[in-house]
């Protein structure tokens, strides 16, 4: 449209760098392509690393902890979702199986608490948190919940004891080796008939067990990569448009320094307040020095100056209305013209 108009050389590069770079088009600008994939590393013993989260079934909370390692899966049902409540039956299952050397969770205020803080110094094991609001980042304890929840579920609905069926599910193989295996060197005993000599403690090939994981995962990493694609690093300094929630709009902010977490950084709004935010969920951005003085779209804007004080209000003049002639109505409500033959 504007070559009908005027043209320059670099006009088109020009203008859809001043649209691009716009406060309205980077305030509602389309999300991010997603990254490759950067798979947690595979542990090279069982309980090494756990991953633990909180989720809500059948109207009561629940506390989750997998290892990364056999992926066996721990669920206890909880009385309330207290940092105390969630450590000491977190203390439970360590009683059962060990402590591990590192524990990943989200940054709920359970696990952000300094409760937890003392928790993981006392036990001497390292905490370690998933990017806020990007839960794809917690990787097997994500993907844990959902399972154990429709697992949940379907037993409910079946009128089925779920018991029994995350007993299947611990003796389910994974890549010929059932999660028990991998964990405890050894098949549970369940209600299916089953023979003593496969009963009898067998240890796994570590070797062979550690080396087919690594090739399920590279296949899973390689089959997401395809329409996946690196955004470049950000520096100290750089202005940035982040999203304070996955659907919410593009706001301002400036990085302040990268995460030790892989792919995050600490990301100060104009408000002041720090956040802490995956790369994909973080956009850097050329704005102008005019777009920077403009206030953000979201910010709340009153163009009309307000009175902050009793004097002030108390000088505010009120005009007052011209004396009008008042207007004759009949009992129905109908206007009476005055005839100008007659004074009223």
């Amino acid at each position: 449209m504007a070559r009908e108009s005027i043209f320059w050389p670099g006009m088109n590069s020009q203008i859809e760098e001043l649209v691009s770079n716009s406060s309205t088009s980077l305030h509602h600008a389309s999300a991010n392509q997603r990254k490759p994939l950067h798979p947690h590393e595979i542990p090279s013993r069982p309980w090494q690393k756990v991953g633990t989260d909180l989720f809500d079934w059948n109207g009561k909370p629940h506390l989750i902890v997998v290892d990364y390692y056999s992926q066996y899966p721990e669920v206890s049902e909880l009385r309330n979702t207290k940092a105390r409540t969630v450590i000491n039956k977190t203390k439970s299952i360590f009683s059962r199986h060990g402590i591990p050397e590192s524990v990943v969770s989200d940054n709920g205020p359970q696990y952000s608490s300094e409760e937890y803080k003392q928790f993981a110094n006392d036990y001497n094991f390292i905490h370690n948190t998933i990017g806020p609001r990007y839960p794809q980042s917690g990787g097997l304890h994500e993907k844990t919940v959902q399972t154990v929840k429709n697992l949940l579920e379907k037993c409910k609905v079946a009128n089925q004891d779920p018991y029994l069926a995350l007993l299947d599910y611990r003796n389910t193989p994974i890549d010929g080796v059932t999660p028990a295996q991998a964990l405890i060197s050894r098949r549970l005993r369940s209600p299916l008939p089953i023979s003593q000599r496969n009963l009898n403690p067998k240890p796994v090939n570590r070797t062979t067990f550690h080396a087919a994981r690594q090739q399920q995962q590279q296949q899973q990493r390689k089959h997401y990569d395809r329409t996946a694609k690196c955004l470049p690093p950000l520096e100290k300094g750089d202005t940035v448009r982040f999203k304070k929630d996955p659907q919410a709009a593009w706001t301002r902010g400036t990085a302040i320094r990268k995460h030790e977490a892989p792919r995050s950084y600490v990301i100060k709004g104009e408000n002041g307040t720090e956040y802490r935010r995956n790369r994909r969920h973080l956009r850097k951005t050329r704005e102008h020095q005019a777009d920077l003085d403009t206030p953000d779209i979201d910010d709340p804007q009153d163009p009309i100056p307000q009175p902050t004080t009793n004097a002030e209000r108390n000088n505010i003049q009120i005009p007052i209305a011209p004396n009008l002639p008042q207007l004759k109505t009949s009992r129905y409500g109908r206007r009476i013209n005055q005839n100008p033959n007659y004074k009223t």
